[in-house]
């Protein structure tokens, strides 16, 4: 019988996780993470915003490469944008909520009490 090998047997490709870590090479670890920005802004975009994980820095995480420093900016003004819209339709909602709640509610005696069948 032979003796088993000494650690841990490396994880199937399926199992591993694909959040970034400390021990990622920078570029590696950057890139998930930006592919990861990249698509929540999609669901955001496209109205789906069940299950978005909440955002917490990574401890450890690697400074920012300079070679993606252009996307990370192009999705910070991404997500500023998006962020930016939904306020807007935020403030909408509630100026369309207030216009609703000023109509005063009628009472059952301020109800028609005939019907036009010949309309």
């Amino acid at each position: 019988m032979s003796p088993e090998p000494v650690g841990s047997p490396e994880p199937p490709e399926s199992s591993r996780s694909t959040e970034p870590n400390a021990s990622s090479e920078p570029i590696g670890a950057w890139t998930v993470l930006l592919d990861r920005f990249e698509d929540e802004i999609r669901r955001v975009n496209r109205g789906d915003t069940s299950d978005l994980p909440d955002w917490a820095e990574p401890d450890g995480f690697p400074p920012l490469p300079a070679e993606l420093a252009g996307r990370a900016r192009s999705i910070l003004e991404r997500q500023r944008s998006t962020a930016d819209r939904a306020a807007a339709a935020r403030r909408e909602i509630g100026r369309e909520l207030a216009a609703v709640r000023a109509i005063p509610a009628q009472a059952a005696t301020q109800l028609p009490r005939y019907l036009d069948r010949l309309a």
